[in-house]
């Protein structure tokens, strides 16, 4: 644990880096390295960081790992883009049961139903081997959607050549300047840029690269950006452009890259700062506070009438 001594104008500020462990390597640069033990390493990551913003119990809190379907065509796509050889030994398509000669109902009748005992026993099979070999599962319309984010990454050529002169998944320890504590990252490509893969809903109500511009806020991925490029500089030297590759999970399916402005990326540094701060604080007392209590509940300003306010 860090260690919490005085500067010049009398303000706490914690200089000495962290003390090794034994669950995470020294500071340096790692490839091949697995994601699960990476995720095993004894080290702040900016997906744990910024659930602080919630409150530092949340922060301190085990995550739930459910996975929604938007997260596993993201973690498929990233898989099949930077891993291909990883695709088949992590993933399993689920037949489409329902489709076969043999699906009948109770009666007899032929069925297209997911609903049927032929479709409900073959599924529970399918999914006893799966997990036996440890697969995640997709159905056939997200494997279809999968390959369709593919070929559309493949079109972009700055996507192409950046992860072609690239290495992939760049496992990083580092330890933050300001509080001493010890950091880490996987990096989706590096090269003469670091490149982060994404993908992202493009409806009726949005468009990219506009609607992309508001998730980057909404989810963080501003401050990400930054704790990436920070990262990669306090172990290598190098300041790096940080560009993202973002994939619309909507027909017509299409890919746009850009590199993240410098404003953008300030911006996140200070939100990084300061939540390092507050999670150093709470870390050295050992106090993790959750929500606060309001003096009282009432409802938002905009449900009142004009001439009750």
């Amino acid at each position: 644990m860090s260690k919490r001594t005085l500067n010049e104008s009398g303000v706490d500020e914690f200089p000495q880096v962290e003390s090794p462990s034994e669950d995470c390597p020294d500071v340096g640069i790692y490839y091949g390295v697995s994601f699960q033990e990476y995720c095993e390493w004894d080290a702040i990551n900016h997906s744990r960081l910024q659930r602080i913003d919630k409150s530092p119990l949340h922060c301190h809190a085990t995550p739930s790992r459910e996975t929604s379907q938007a997260m596993r065509l993201g973690q498929l796509v990233h898989a099949g883009k930077l891993e291909p050889q990883s695709v088949d030994e992590r993933y399993a398509v689920m037949p489409q049961y329902e489709l076969l000669h043999g699906n009948v109902t109770a009666k007899g009748e032929p069925s297209i139903s997911v609903a049927t005992a032929f479709v409900k026993e073959r599924r529970a099979a399918f999914e006893e081997i799966a997990q036996s070999c440890g697969q995640i599962i997709v159905t056939q319309a997200e494997y279809d959607m999968f390959l369709a984010c593919l070929d559309a990454m493949l079109l972009n050529q700055n996507v192409t050549d950046i992860i072609n002169r690239g290495q992939s998944e760049a496992s990083i320890i580092w330890h933050d300047a300001a509080t001493g504590l010890r950091c880490k990252a996987r990096l989706d490509s590096v090269s003469d840029v670091i490149m982060d893969l994404k993908t992202s809903r493009d409806d009726s109500n949005s468009k990219m690269p506009e609607s992309f511009e508001y998730s980057m806020f909404n989810y963080n991925y501003y401050s990400q950006a930054a704790w990436y490029r920070d990262g990669w500089h306090a172990v290598s030297g190098e300041w790096l452009p940080f560009w993202f590759a973002v994939v619309s999970t909507t027909p017509p399916i299409t890919c746009v890259a850009a590199p993240v402005g410098e404003m953008t990326l300030r911006l996140g540094r200070k939100k990084n700062e300061e939540r390092m701060q507050l999670y150093a604080a709470c870390n050295q007392s050992g106090v993790w506070p959750g929500y606060k209590s309001p003096e009282l509940f009432e409802l938002p300003e905009r449900y009142f009438p004009e001439e009750v306010m």
